[in-house]
């Protein structure tokens, strides 16, 4: 029963875009959710990993689409990036624009006096400093 359940789910572009708590995606979001979905099933370098993630948004800056992709799925963008030219598919489907993959990071404040309330430490990769500079990596990976 439980395969029968899974084969008969609808794989469409929805299932590549999952927001924080229930926002409805925008239309450049469904236009890059829908183009990582035809990617998905039409091509077949990038149809192993493309099925098992998504991304979180997605915005337009100038003259670039910049996708936001949760921090544990990083690691499978930065391989699909890397060995099999997702970045290149992409901008082919948005034609003269480039397409940038950026993990959504979160920043933690410092702790002061008025919020001394915090039980445990703030960890390193949740602070200003190392949250930019792994933007900045992002943003220069190959």
């Amino acid at each position: 029963t439980r395969l029968a359940k899974t084969s008969s789910k609808m794989f469409t572009w929805k299932n590549k875009i999952h927001k924080s708590k229930g926002a409805e995606p925008d239309n450049l979001e469904e236009q890059v959710a829908t183009a990582l979905y035809e990617l998905q099933v039409h091509n077949d370098k990038l149809k192993a990993n493309l099925r098992e993630v998504h991304m979180s948004s997605a915005k337009e800056i100038d003259n670039a689409i910049v996708v936001f992709v949760p921090v544990p799925q990083s690691a499978v963008w930065q391989k699909m990036i890397k060995e099999k030219g997702l970045i290149d598919e992409m901008e082919k489907k948005f034609s003269g624009k480039q397409v940038l993959v950026l993990t959504e990071r979160r920043i933690i404040r410092k702790e002061s006096r008025s919020t001394r309330q915090l039980k445990q430490l703030r960890p390193r990769n949740r602070t200003l400093t190392a949250v930019h500079e792994a933007i900045l990596d992002d943003m220069v990976f190959p």
